[in-house]
């Protein structure tokens, strides 16, 4: 149920104006198909979705009434805080940089990949309860990775212009560089 749109559609109604919502979209364990019918889930809610790739999942971001808006200068000044360096070296992201390198696309770009005719996965109608365990095709990483490139996008329309810093296009290319080349080599 964690993944049903009926799931989404609450988690957006309680949500703050602006707040987000963060779905983990676990591809190891799901089909193709699988995968598209979750992502479709989310984006049928949060239709302005942003993608984000860690190297064993995608991430779906989705936020309530705008799309989503990264101020560059603040999420720095959090990264210095040595709490904060604590947890996302937990997670293997030791700063900010590479945590932006993960940003893959728009959920526009999702939603133009998949058919129009994808199951529904409702809290009436529970597609993958019933799908996940039983089917025979299993996730395949190399599908999800050959995915990805086709939703490619700029991060820039989402840094908001207020938030913007010195040195932001040297740093973040350098690290998108290595995350490409990381991604590609897998």
């Amino acid at each position: 149920t964690l993944y049903s749109r009926d799931f989404c559609q609450v988690c957006h109604d309680r949500l703050a104006p602006g707040g987000l919502m963060v779905q983990w979209v676990p591809v190891f364990r799901m089909s193709p198909g699988n995968i598209q019918v979750i992502m479709r889930s989310f984006l049928d809610v949060f239709p302005e979705s942003t993608v984000w790739y860690n190297g064993t999942a995608v991430l779906m971001v989705g936020s309530r009434g705008r799309p989503l808006q990264i101020h560059l200068d603040r999420l720095l000044s959090r990264g210095r805080d040595p709490r904060v360096e604590r947890s996302l070296a937990m997670v293997g992201a030791p700063d900010p940089w590479l945590l932006l390198s993960m940003f893959v696309g728009d959920g526009a770009a999702v939603g133009r990949l998949f058919a129009d005719d994808l199951p529904e996965n409702t809290d009436n109608r529970p597609y993958l309860e019933y799908t996940v365990l039983r089917t025979r095709e299993r996730a395949q990483e190399k599908w999800v990775l050959g995915m990805l490139p086709r939703l490619a996008g700029p991060l820039e329309p989402h840094l908001a212009p207020e938030g913007m810093v010195p040195g932001y296009g040297t740093d973040f290319q350098l690290t998108r560089r290595v995350a490409n080349a990381f991604f590609q080599a897998r």
